[in-house]
């Protein structure tokens, strides 16, 4: 079969133009091609390593109980003497919201170590009262405990399970603002003896913090976090009456908080 002349003239004219390319190059002749659009540049990536400030909102409760350790006078002698109560749980709930700072340090691949402090306002009040008897002798207490600021300055540890999403637990010391309320009465007519006291005690007591949490990036340089924490404070005292005529409770002050936080970074 022959070739048409039209057919003949295509190959001949493709054969040509590329001798000419290939000569071109083996030339040294540089192309240049001019690309399509813009250029495409991937975004930053988030380096989790460098100081971050924050707030955070969330729930509160305190489980705080009075134990009675000591009682004298009046109020222990006769016929009084197990009409105090001996036990006043007054756990509550409340509100807490602060400010946060902190620094992480990414070290390989996924891990995340670092640093946070944290204070709080708190609308926490608790209070509990008892009475023993109902006629004559009548023994009776009331306990209250109110949390006026909350803090914390502890460690992280985290693993990243994805670029945008750190997984962490946390833990180290705690501290609040207490201010602690109590009174005791003892009354009766047989025995001759009506007495009644009262104190107020607010300090700073420290303890100890133990949680974990989430935390996602949301942009650059933006964070959200989910936290939970349990704290343990020192264990405080207050003494009620004077003199002769005194009642002592030891109080406990334990909780948990859950929370969550918006973090930016600061580099």
């Amino acid at each position: 079969m022959q070739m048409s002349k039209s057919l003949k003239t295509l190959i001949v004219a493709i054969v040509m133009a590329c001798g000419v390319s290939s000569a071109a190059i083996a030339d040294g002749y540089d192309y240049e091609y001019e690309p399509v659009g813009k250029s495409f540049e991937a975004p930053p990536v988030f380096a989790w390593t460098g100081w971050y400030a924050g707030m955070a909102a969330g729930w509160i409760r305190s489980e705080s109980e009075a134990k009675l350790t000591r009682h004298t006078g009046d109020f222990a002698d006769p016929p009084f003497d197990g009409f105090l109560p001996s036990k006043l749980s007054h756990d509550a709930d409340g509100f807490i919201a602060g400010l946060t700072l902190g620094y992480n340090q990414k070290m390989g691949v996924s891990f995340v170590g670092g640093i946070e402090a944290d204070i709080a306002y708190t609308d926490v009040s608790g209070s509990k009262a008892r009475t023993i008897g109902v006629a004559n002798p009548v023994g009776s207490a009331r306990v209250a405990t109110d949390m006026d600021w909350f803090g914390t300055v502890r460690a992280r540890a985290g693993w990243l399970a994805s670029q945008q999403m750190l997984l962490y637990v946390t833990g180290g010391l705690a501290y609040a603002d207490l201010d602690r309320r109590a009174s005791a009465s003892a009354f009766s007519t047989d025995h001759d003896v009506d007495v009644s006291a009262s104190s107020s005690k607010s300090d700073w007591k420290t303890g100890w913090t133990v949680g974990g949490g989430m935390e996602w990036l949301l942009g650059n340089k933006t964070t959200l976090k989910s936290e939970y924490l349990y704290y343990d404070l020192e264990d405080s005292s207050i003494t009620i009456g004077g003199g002769a005529d005194t009642v002592r409770y030891k109080l406990e002050n334990k909780g948990h908080i859950v929370r969550m936080g918006l973090n930016v970074a600061l580099y």
